[in-house]
């Protein structure tokens, strides 16, 4: 830290603009290269701009569809396939779920790809970029603070999971920006300004708007503090001027709400739908969630940041810094807000799309206020460091994710570090009920489901389980402790009731699936009589016509043979193979039994022995390098796949002795 605090206050600012100048680069080749596919609302935003551009009003008819198709080519067919609005209708067209302001601000990218004969559908994520670029450009132009200070709020605010939705065609970069902005003017006491972007974020999503609340708590204890006269009245008199003038501001984000409660009933179209308002989860239980989830909450990707803002709240408490309390409330408040709403596990590989908009209140509330709260000239020098290295962990989280789109993740499957906690301390993640199936079923949503819902390591070793005293049964005839000894899961059993609860399985305890099996029975991996969950480990993902493709190096299959046949033959039919042959061993319970290149349109058999209580573990293993459709094409499709199996069956042995 010792060389940023020899910098001199210009050279500080020197070194920030090559920052960005050289961020610009980066991000703009990341948005270049990844093309934009539709996903979640992008049809709720791009028809709405086609609708402003060639109808001049904000709602979609058949015309705006037809347009559609001539502005972006590329996705005629998905519109024709996944085109849904709210379902509310005006005389001119169906009502989007969202007000198009984000639309008309991808307008003028629309035109000028156009024009420069650039695929349009780049249009949005250029749009996203620009914002978020214009929003680190007013940080560092206009926000009232060191240039050191600037550096660690320009370095979280850029380094920071909300580029996952940059080449989305999705406003969650533009609500950042507008409220990154607007937290500037809001810091320097412009208020009309904060005031005014901040409703422009609110326009699109009301729960921002309790920013704006707090900020008019600030804009009155600020007033009142200088005024000379402590008289209500007088106050009110000599302010009344200010205070229209900062109340007009705010008058824009009510027109969305106006707008939809004239047509619709309701001031806000999500809240209309009965699926987003339903559920068995508290919306305590949904903020808690959102702030510490370790698929999608913030504590991952902003630990350090966000314990150290938890800290200094309590500190500012103590110290009356209630400039600080204000901002960090207000981030608060707005998870809070948005936790009303049920659809919490949707679409989200990375850090939740509300979540990535949210956390700019966070961010600057601690990089603008931690100097005021810390006095000891050491303790600041360990929050900067503190600071950067908060940027370091979200920037490898970012990578490894996948800086565009976090295309590494899924939103159905468990992220890497939700994984790493479960495998090795599920003790301490317990995630609400409906994500823990969503992640676990591999199901958008997730809201509705049958327990137990168990969650298994790459070995098969079970971790957490969710269920009931109904489950009991189920779980004591297959679940297995490895060491023959079944009274630990026993005892836990014996103290479940009807209401849902977890049961975590101690580093020390080895417990596997094993669901039973009788000889001769067919495993099926396609799709009309696919029954490949009770005895899939790992390993298999996307389900075919015909087969199932695996997923990664390893396919993982358990069965507990119930049959007291001493000697058995495995049989199964590998359909397809993806991208040439592929080496494979397979293992019955850790030896190797089978070895061979394997070309498609072929079986695999073996004979071998049954183990004595009938516990087997069969592994596929694909031993070389395999590849993606990404890596072959360049196109959306990340998944590891070598070969695409129709049926597993074990059958008797011909030869039967041993």
């Amino acid at each position: 830290m010792r060389w940023i605090n020899n910098l001199t206050e210009h050279k500080l600012y020197d070194a920030i603009k090559v920052y960005l100048l050289i961020y610009l680069v980066v991000m703009l080749a990341y948005c270049s290269v990844f093309r934009p596919v539709p996903t979640g609302e992008w049809d709720d935003y791009s028809l709405p701009s086609v609708s402003v551009m060639y109808d001049h009003n904000i709602t979609i008819s058949e015309y705006d569809i037809e347009k559609f198709k001539e502005v972006f080519p590329p996705w005629s067919d998905y519109i024709d396939l996944l085109y849904g609005m709210s379902g509310y209708k005006t005389d001119s067209g169906e009502i989007p779920w969202y007000f198009p302001v984000y639309s008309v601000a991808a307008i003028p990218a629309v035109i000028i790809l156009d024009i420069l004969n650039i695929p349009t559908i780049y249009a949005y994520t250029f749009t996203n970029l620009c914002f978020l670029m214009l929003m680190l450009f007013v940080v560092l132009r206009y926000l009232e603070i060191s240039n050191l200070n600037k550096l660690l709020l320009i370095l979280l605010l850029s380094i920071n999971p909300v580029v996952f939705y940059l080449t989305w065609i999705s406003a969650e970069v533009f609500i950042y920006s507008m409220i990154g902005i607007s937290l500037c003017f809001w810091y320097n006491r412009q208020y009309n300004r904060g005031a005014l972007f901040i409703s422009v974020a609110g326009m699109l999503n009301p729960t921002v708007m309790v920013v704006g609340l707090v900020m008019i708590v600030d804009f009155f204890i600020y007033k009142y503090t200088g005024c000379k006269d402590k008289n209500i009245i007088s106050f009110i008199k000599s302010q009344l001027k200010n205070i229209i003038s900062f109340g007009s501001c705010f008058i824009i984000s009510l027109i969305p709400m106006l707008y939809n409660l004239y047509y619709t009933g309701y001031i806000n179209l999500t809240a209309s739908y009965d699926n987003y308002t339903q559920s068995a989860e508290t919306v305590f239980q949904r903020f808690i969630a959102y702030l510490l989830d370790l698929n999608f909450g913030f504590l991952p990707y902003f630990a350090p940041v966000f314990i150290l803002g938890v800290t200094l709240l309590f500190i500012a408490l103590y110290k009356r810094v209630w400039a600080y309390v204000l901002m960090f409330v207000a981030f608060l408040g707005t998870v809070f807000a948005y936790s009303f709403m049920v659809h919490i596990n949707h679409g989200m590989g990375g850090i939740a799309r509300y979540n990535a908009w949210s956390s700019a209140v966070m961010i600057f509330a601690v990089c603008l206020y931690y100097n005021r709260i810390i006095i000891k000239d050491i303790f600041k020098k360990i929050f900067n460091v503190v600071i950067i290295f908060s940027a370091v962990i979200t920037s490898v989280i970012v990578v490894n994710y996948g800086v565009a789109n976090a295309h590494r993740t899924s939103c159905i499957y468990m992220t890497p570090i939700a994984e790493f906690v479960l495998d090795n301390f599920p003790q301490f993640y317990n995630p609400l009920p409906s994500t823990f199936n969503s992640r676990i079923a591999h199901v958008d949503g997730g809201y509705w489901y049958d327990t137990p819902v168990v969650y298994e390591s790459d070995k098969g070793d079970i971790k957490k389980i969710l269920l009931s005293a109904k489950d009991s049964d189920e779980i004591l005839n297959n679940y297995f402790s490895m060491d023959g000894d079944n009274s630990w899961l026993l005892s836990r059993l014996d103290n479940l009731t009807e209401e849902q609860s977890y049961i975590t399985v101690p580093n020390d305890k080895v417990i596997r699936r094993f669901h039973e099996y009788w000889v001769g029975q067919y495993i099926d991996f396609y799709k009309k009589n696919y029954s490949g969950d009770k005895y899939v480990i790992k390993g298999v993902d996307g389900i075919t016509e015909n087969f199932s493709w695996t997923n990664g190096n390893i396919l993982r299959l358990h069965l507990n043979i119930k049959n007291d046949i001493p000697i058995l033959r495995f049989k199964g039919f590998i359909a397809e193979t993806f991208n040439g042959p592929h080496k494979v061993n397979v293992y019955i319970n850790d030896k190797l039994m089978h070895q061979g290149v394997i070309k498609g349109g072929q079986f695999i058999e073996f004979d071998f022995k049954r183990p004595d209580n009938g516990l087997t573990e069969i592994v596929f293993e694909m031993p070389e390098k395999l590849l993606s459709l990404h890596d072959l094409t360049g196109g959306n499709e990340y998944r590891k796949t070598a070969l695409g199996i129709n049926h597993v069956q074990i059958l008797e042995a011909k030869n039967k002795e041993e």
